[in-house]
């Protein structure tokens, strides 16, 4: 399903699983675990090497990552997960593709 046909139960304001980590501070342990979102150029290719996927989103995870591929004209593919709280995006290729072109790599 596409973003706009999310039913969310709660509506959040602080991300769940995109969250960052500046650059310089640890961040691996929770990329791995699908729990932060890159800001940096070497975050990212981190991510994209790795075949990192973010964890279950929450509302405003999901208007992060729709941010991002809207601004490279793609739109992202989610389910549900556990009870219809949370979501996980399921074409994680075009977010890789729009990190790429957001980080010219």
């Amino acid at each position: 399903m596409k973003a706009k046909e999310i039913e969310w139960k709660d509506i959040s304001v602080l991300p769940l699983s995109a969250n960052v980590f500046p650059p310089g501070k640890p961040y691996k342990a929770q990329m791995m675990l699908g729990k932060a979102f890159p800001i940096s150029k070497a975050q990212t290719m981190e991510l994209v090497k790795k075949g990192c996927s973010m964890a279950e989103m929450n509302s405003e995870d999901v208007c992060i990552i729709e941010r991002l591929l809207e601004k490279y004209h793609m739109t992202g593919e989610y389910r549900y997960v556990g009870d219809k709280r949370h979501v996980k995006l399921i074409n994680q290729m075009n977010l890789d593709k729009a990190l790429k072109l957001e980080y010219d790599f």
